[in-house]
């Protein structure tokens, strides 16, 4: 299996390929609530489309969120799992936040036992 640019070895789950390994114990964590009925969907690698505000770039650009849940309430979450922040990555989260009028949900690796998942049913 190959690593990402920050060193993390893509691990496969569920038939889909994670950036670490901890991406994909996040993805286990969250089918495992979806199996308990605390969560009504996962979509994973979304993508949300953003108007290009540069004239010169012919690719669209887009913004690919890791997690997609809806809560036991219906209530939508979008979630980025991140271990490590780069600036790029938070201008475009931030530019899909104000176009889409979502609220991007990070959720770090903390190298903790336990992922956040408080947010869920609030």
């Amino acid at each position: 299996m190959a690593y990402s640019k920050y060193g993390n070895k893509f691990t496969k789950y569920a038939g889909d390929i994670y950036h670490s390994k901890a991406e994909a114990d996040y993805s286990k964590l969250l089918d495992e609530m979806l199996e308990r009925g605390e969560l009504l969907k996962i979509d994973r690698q979304r993508v949300f489309k953003l108007p290009n505000a540069s004239f010169q770039s012919k690719r669209p650009l887009e913004y690919r969120a890791d997690f997609v849940v809806t809560d036991a309430k219906g209530k939508e979450w979008v979630v980025e799992f991140k271990g490590k922040l780069e600036r790029s990555s938070l201008y475009k989260m931030a530019y899909c936040e104000f176009v889409h009028g979502v609220k991007i949900k990070l959720v770090r690796n903390s190298g903790l036992d336990k992922f956040d998942t408080s947010f869920f049913n609030t």
